[in-house]
């Protein structure tokens, strides 16, 4: 629904769309805030309203979350890394970049990633959150590498 609304401001000129797009992308990301679709639209949205930076950092992180999901995790690194690169205390961002560490076996990187999301915030995700503190705890348990 809400790329009907970037669809229509492109056709009507009508920048109110805009906040409308952007309200539906707030209630979907409290439904599932993983979703790389969810990534993509509001980098289009981004990309509409010329902030290029985060229309950058939404596609990278879309990218890095789809690799990992599809089980290539050395290319979600690099793309994950990109996305921390262009900045924001986001623990989500963080989350992402612990899971494919850990993946990856780097588990000394995938548990300070996770207990900086944690760290910033314990709740960051209805879907997520539990999987963060599961996933730090047992890192924790392993001990150092």
């Amino acid at each position: 629904m809400a790329n009907a609304y970037l669809q229509k401001v492109r056709e009507t000129g009508d920048l109110s769309l805009y906040t409308k797009a952007e309200d539906l992308l707030d209630e979907a990301q409290k439904l599932d805030d993983h979703s790389p679709e969810l990534f993509a639209t509001r980098g289009t949205l981004a990309l509409a309203r010329h902030d290029f930076q985060a229309a950058l950092e939404y596609g990278t992180r879309a990218l890095a979350w789809t690799l990992y999901k599809t089980g290539d995790y050395e290319e979600a690194q690099k793309y994950s890394s990109e996305a921390l690169k262009l900045g924001t205390r986001d623990p989500l961002k963080l989350f992402h970049a612990g899971m494919i560490a850990m993946a990856l076996g780097q588990r000394v990187h995938a548990r300070e990633y996770l207990q900086r999301a944690v760290d910033l915030n314990p709740h960051f995700s209805l879907l997520y959150s539990d999987e963060a503190a599961d996933s730090l705890k047992a890192l924790n348990a392993k001990g150092e590498d």
